[in-house]
């Protein structure tokens, strides 16, 4: 038995064995942290499994809580898309409460495109374009796809990527607010 095994709990054993079973060639890696589930999958079949984990009886993980990105420049595959749900469960027998799973996907920066979940959850649509918007990241049939924090005419790099340099404005105090001022171009009426 691995290390791994001996520090899940009942349920995270469970996930992992119904998830590999249905999907033995899809599960690339699974890790138990801090009590945290994680599972990495292939990007092609994210939809197919994440239904299976909202449908499946016994597992119900039926709230997508969170959908993002994390960009690993310099290592390979970029991007890692974080799925995170829940399961919130009304038959719950004490101890039981609420169950977590995290389900991760690695993308080269080449191909970096994945299918979109909004047919298992529809409100992952607000997370993809956010996704997209920030990292670049593209979801195939994803029925909006406009952008949500930058501005329709954006062009360049998407701005969380860290190859794009951090710009720092000094900030505006009593003392320093004349130098600063005389150095910003102000628009003129």
């Amino acid at each position: 038995m691995s290390d791994l095994s001996l520090q899940m709990d009942a349920f995270s054993h469970n996930v992992v064995a119904k998830v590999t079973e249905a999907f033995p060639d899809d599960i690339l890696a699974v890790g138990y942290f801090r009590d945290e589930l994680t599972i990495v999958v292939g990007q092609d079949n994210l939809p197919d499994v994440c239904t299976f984990l909202r449908d499946e009886p016994e597992l119900r993980f039926n709230v997508l809580t969170d959908l993002s990105a994390v960009d690993m420049l310099p290592e390979h595959p970029r991007f890692e898309v974080n799925v995170q749900l829940l399961a919130l469960r009304r038959d719950a027998q004490p101890g039981q409460g609420t169950r977590r799973v995290r389900l991760k996907v690695r993308l080269e920066e080449a191909d970096a495109r994945m299918p979109t979940l909004t047919g298992v959850w529809p409100s992952s649509a607000w997370y993809e374009r956010e996704t997209r918007e920030l990292f670049g990241i593209e979801f195939d049939q994803l029925a909006d796809a406009r952008p949500l924090l930058l501005p329709e005419d954006w062009e360049g790099t998407p701005p969380m990527r860290r190859d794009v340099p951090v710009l720092v404005e000094e900030v505006a105090f009593s003392f320093n607010r004349e130098r600063i001022d005389r150095g910003k171009s102000y628009a003129k009426e």
